[in-house]
């Protein structure tokens, strides 16, 4: 259980690091987070992904607190990024290698 349980967190952190702006003024919906985190992860087994129940889990795990908003179930502290955010990131990552 233990292996299984870093295999599960290293999937959301990768996620997250990727996807997502830690922001404590922020609030996001439960269902788009969730479908982020599904499409991000669309090339792994079904065994390795998360069911929504876990990913709410490992959402607290990580400190985040769930909440409502307009009665929908949302986790406070956490955001998707933008596309210019990702794409931000890609152009970073791609100055990078040409100064190699």
């Amino acid at each position: 259980a233990g292996a299984e349980y870093r295999e599960d967190m290293d999937l959301l952190a990768d996620w997250m690091t990727q996807q997502c702006v830690l922001d404590p003024q922020a609030t996001s919906s439960t269902g788009p987070l969730f479908n982020d985190y599904m499409r991000f992860n669309a090339d792994d087994t079904v065994s390795q992904r998360l069911s929504v129940r876990a990913f709410g889990r490992k959402l607290k795990d990580h400190g985040f607190a769930a909440c409502k908003v307009n009665g929908q179930r949302a986790w406070r502290g956490i955001r998707l990024k933008t596309e210019p955010e990702k794409y931000a990131r890609v152009a970073a990552l791609c100055q990078e290698v040409r100064n190699r």
